[in-house]
């Protein structure tokens, strides 16, 4: 499964790469906006928004991609490692439904 994920620190970027590959999940992390950022969301799985770490503009971009293509996105209010690490393992045993994995 590939998992983007939009905001976060930049210091825990690797921390967020582990917990993904530890429940399996291919995790690339957009910490600032980018001009192809829509290209590579058109590719996942699944888009985890941490919205407390991640420009206005860079979340309305990738919301508007992920409505258009049919792509699952799940909202966390908080930037932890914990609350990623719940959130995935929350994808992993509803992989039907994940849009019901948001914290």
């Amino acid at each position: 499964m590939n998992v983007y994920i939009l905001g976060g620190l930049k210091r825990l970027e690797k921390e967020y790469k582990r917990v993904g590959k530890k429940h399996g999940c291919k995790t690339r992390v957009l910490n600032t906006h980018c001009t192809n950022c829509n290209k590579c969301l058109k590719d996942s799985d699944a888009v985890i928004f941490m919205v407390d770490n991640a420009s206005h503009k860079m979340v309305q971009s990738a919301k508007q991609t992920c409505k258009k293509n049919n792509i699952p996105m799940i909202f966390t209010d908080k930037a932890s490692v914990n609350s990623l690490d719940s959130v995935i393992s929350c994808m992993a045993n509803r992989k039907n439904n994940l849009t019901a994995c948001s914290i």
